[in-house]
């Protein structure tokens, strides 16, 4: 209508224009440099997707959880959201390379603790930020524990549902040492089924047994043959 118009009413529609651009284009390029560099990684399609998809969940409960209390998006706590991406995905690979190790119990052990303490101290840092004066410093800092416990909740609990059991785990070593050693081939009586020869015993008969290691040929049953031999 009056193109030429200016003065702080259109100053604040274009900067929030602006913001909300800048919002989804932030959001998109985290999303997609996130996929790409977990695909180069990872080089798996399933576990990719087991990574992103308990951060778009609570991404949801997140924005759900913002209608349920009444709280709004603003210019100043959208820009929440794209950080999130960037913390809460640390969370999903520790649980994910872990599974790939062979590991199932996810909740009991050391990384669900550390995930645990390591939320806690970032949130403990957000919380700051919402008992601030200004308005929109306390939304941002509102937002960001809420979106931080959702992101926590979903990495703890819905991951491993996603996960299910650990696969078996196959070493490199393993691998390895079956080359560098192969089984020592078999003699030529052995293949064609005949038995092994039997070593002498001093007298001439043969020993079998630890008599034939030892070279000594020894018949406890025939004392008198014995002293013979050994005459």
């Amino acid at each position: 209508v009056a193109p030429q118009a200016t003065g702080t009413p259109v100053t604040i529609q274009e900067s929030g224009r602006l913001i909300s651009s800048a919002f989804v284009e932030a959001g998109a390029i985290a999303v997609a440099a996130i996929v790409v560099l977990l695909a180069i990684v990872l080089r798996s399609v399933r576990e990719v997707a087991l990574i992103i998809a308990p951060l778009l969940l609570a991404a949801l409960l997140t924005l759900g959880l913002m209608v349920v209390t009444g709280m709004k998006l603003n210019y100043a706590n959208i820009i929440a959201l794209p950080l999130l991406l960037g913390i809460g995905v640390a969370f999903d690979i520790y649980f994910v390379m872990n599974w790939r190790a062979g590991l199932s119990d996810h909740l009991q052990s050391s990384t669900a603790r550390g995930v645990v303490f390591s939320a806690l101290t970032t949130m403990c840092a957000f919380g700051s930020l919402w008992l601030a004066p200004d308005v929109g410093t306390s939304e941002m800092g509102k937002l960001l524990t809420i979106s931080l416990a959702m992101t926590v909740l979903c990495t703890l609990f819905v991951l491993p549902a996603l996960l299910g059991p650990a696969p078996a785990p196959v070493t490199a070593t393993g691998r390895g040492s079956a080359r560098a050693n192969p089984p020592a081939p078999r003699s030529a009586a052995a293949r064609r089924g005949s038995p092994a020869p039997q070593a002498p015993g001093r007298g001439g008969t043969p020993v079998q047994g630890n008599r034939a290691a030892s070279g000594v040929g020894i018949n406890l049953a025939d004392p008198i043959g014995q002293m013979r031999q050994q005459a």
